[in-house]
């Protein structure tokens, strides 16, 4: 028997002028860093020929606690729902984690 997992491409601004920009599945707490993460490996990239500008794609799976890192936007909290990418407070991603 198969088991397919729905996933979702989010594209994340590229610009490392203001900073990487990264992807992780929330995993639990970490005693020092609050969040334990599994950072993501991009499944895409369209970036301009210098690579000072452009997007990096991330595939997210359905029902998973992501933290988003975007340059110049800052990070926040995502997960999807019915193939929509719906961004979530700190608050409940501790309360669902603990």
């Amino acid at each position: 028997m198969t088991t397919t997992t729905m996933t979702t491409v989010i594209w994340v601004r590229h610009q490392p002028s203001g900073g990487k920009e990264w992807i992780a599945e929330i995993t639990g707490r970490d005693p020092k860093y609050t969040y334990k993460r599994d950072f993501l490996r991009p499944v895409g990239r369209d970036w301009s020929n210098s690579g000072r500008t452009g997007s990096t794609a991330f595939e997210l799976e359905e029902g998973k606690l992501y933290e988003v890192r975007e340059p110049y936007e800052g990070r926040k909290f995502v997960e999807v729902r019915n193939g929509q990418i719906i961004t979530i407070s700190p608050e409940e991603v501790l309360a669902r984690i603990s």
